[in-house]
């Protein structure tokens, strides 16, 4: 079960934390930088951790900050473990922030609920 994620900041150095896994490639075999359209180049990649320790994660999405609203009970990944801002797809042409957000499972749940089990990066231009 999926029960953390992260951004790294791949340009500034970072390897994911002790117990994650990086998500580096696309099923296609592109590079998964979730900020691939960027000018600046700033390589941001996906982490993954998988445990037991508390509640999984049962969705992730993309927020686009300026024409959504963070839905109910979703949590915003804001910052790298290392504190650089965790916005995706930064452009010189907009100060709008795109944030992957995601939601986890009440403390308590059904041995039904659904749960992310695994994750993979979709670039849409590389399809």
């Amino acid at each position: 079960l999926i029960v953390d994620l992260v951004i790294i900041y791949r340009t500034h150095g970072a390897n994911p934390p002790v117990a994650y896994e990086a998500i580096w490639a696309t099923p296609n075999h592109f590079s998964a930088n979730l900020n691939h359209s960027g000018l600046h180049n700033h390589e941001m990649y996906l982490c993954i951790r998988r445990g037991r320790d508390k509640p999984p994660i049962t969705d992730i999405d993309v927020l686009l900050e300026a024409r959504e609203e963070t839905m109910d009970n979703f949590s915003v990944i804001e910052t790298t473990p290392h504190g650089y801002p965790a916005s995706i797809c930064n452009s010189f042409f907009s100060k709008e922030r795109t944030l992957i957000t995601y939601r986890r499972a009440a403390l308590t749940i059904l041995c039904n609920t659904l749960t992310v089990t695994d994750v993979c990066v979709i670039i849409e231009s590389k399809v």
